[in-house]
């Protein structure tokens, strides 16, 4: 970098954001892999999902929205899902409106691992924030939140 030069803010808050993304992912993957899990951190957000969008459509999600709502292919979204199944972390039912196509359910399990799940994040967060003020947590995350807005005009 030459002398003189000077990121923009835009371009520093990125680098900041990036850098804490890729900090709480590294610490969550590894408290999370060192609790013994039979599923990975990829299998967790695809139940996460699952769960998610079955609060719109309980009957189960199609195997091509859940790859379009997690940005894979439906090949890979297949075999993640499949060794799901495996696990009885997640259920293949038939569609009833189209013979051909599949649903995808979450099981008992799979809810038990999520709230599981959610207590530990939440144990981890709670770390995060120790030195925060609750107003400072409450502008924050409300800054977050209005970024994560202006972030959907990108997709």
């Amino acid at each position: 970098m030459e002398a003189g030069y000077t990121l923009s803010p835009e371009y520093n808050m990125w680098r900041k954001l990036f850098a804490i993304s890729d900090a709480l992912k590294e610490a969550i993957i590894r408290k999370y892999l060192q609790s013994g899990r039979d599923v990975s951190l990829r299998h967790h957000i695809i139940m996460k999902k699952v769960c998610e969008m079955m609060e719109k459509t309980p009957e189960g999600i199609p195997l091509k929205d859940l790859a379009a709502a997690l940005h894979l292919t439906p090949g890979t979204v297949s075999e993640l899902v499949e060794s799901l199944v495996h696990k009885n972390a997640l259920r293949r039912v038939q569609n009833p409106n189209d013979r051909r196509a599949v649903m995808i359910t979450v099981t008992e399990k799979s809810l038990k691992a999520l709230h599981e799940a959610e207590a530990k994040i939440s144990e981890y967060a709670g770390m995060i924030w120790r030195n925060f003020t609750e107003n400072e947590k409450k502008t924050l995350l409300g800054l977050l939140d209005r970024m994560s807005r202006n972030l959907d005009y990108l997709r």
